[in-house]
């Protein structure tokens, strides 16, 4: 069978095998391009091209003047992602509503069986700006996003970190359209307690609890959005 595979796309394989022999983690060096270069006797500007293409993927990190080395798990690769399948209507934000649901169902429950200390600190600190910032919705959607990022921490699962870290423009916007119209005390204090009970299930370490917690939450949020997102306009808003 005829490759299709360009040279730099060859490279890039090969240094992806590379990592995975040896073993290498995060931060760990990888051979330099001028190694790379004479090792399979290609061009410095094939490898450069292959460098570029695996920095843009995450895979690593590549600094002017230092060597390169293997990349942190990032959410910004993933953002892009969201962002280019909502733009192009290849998902809504319906699908994202869904994967967000599944998502944080999981990590309220996983949330309650391994929170740390400093994971309920976090937490705890998150509630209490988000009450003070209950008269300015930026500010409140901005805690509110940190909160729903310190449970997904919270499970011991990374992914649900990462995952919710590349929805932020998607997530960002739906909450703004959930909370637009609760405007009086009552509304306010109720959204507040949801976000609450969700605390204090995790906090007991009560897993049930903590599930139900978020899907009562899930549940008057997306009754909110479907009141608010009624426009193309509201929609071109969060596919951004």
């Amino acid at each position: 069978m005829v490759r299709r595979e360009t040279l730099a796309d060859q490279v890039a394989d090969h240094i992806r095998e590379l990592i995975d022999a040896k073993g290498l983690q995060a931060g760990d060096r990888i051979p330099t391009e001028i190694e790379i270069t004479k090792e399979l006797g290609v061009s410095r500007g094939i490898v450069r091209e292959a460098f570029r293409a695996l920095s843009a993927s995450g895979l690593i990190n590549v600094s002017s003047g230092r060597r390169s080395t293997v990349g942190q798990l990032q959410s910004g690769v993933l953002e892009s992602f969201f962002s280019h399948a909502l733009i192009t209507s290849q998902a809504d934000i319906h699908n994202m509503m869904a994967l967000r649901q599944a998502i944080e169902y999981s990590a309220a429950r996983m949330a309650a069986a391994n929170r740390t200390y400093g994971d309920l600190d976090t937490l705890k600190t998150t509630l209490d700006l988000m009450e003070e910032s209950l008269e300015d919705l930026d500010a409140y959607v901005r805690h509110d996003f940190t909160f729903h990022r310190a449970v997904g921490k919270a499970s011991g699962n990374i992914l649900f970190y990462l995952l919710l870290g590349g929805l932020t423009g998607p997530i960002h916007e739906t909450m703004r359209a959930g909370i637009r119209n609760r405007v009086s005390p009552e509304d306010k204090k109720l959204l507040q307690t949801k976000h609450r009970d969700i605390f204090s299930a995790i906090e007991a370490g009560n897993e049930d609890a903590a599930e139900a917690a978020m899907r009562r939450h899930f549940d008057a949020a997306i009754s909110a959005i479907k009141e608010n997102i009624t426009t193309d306009e509201d929609l071109d808003k969060i596919r951004g």
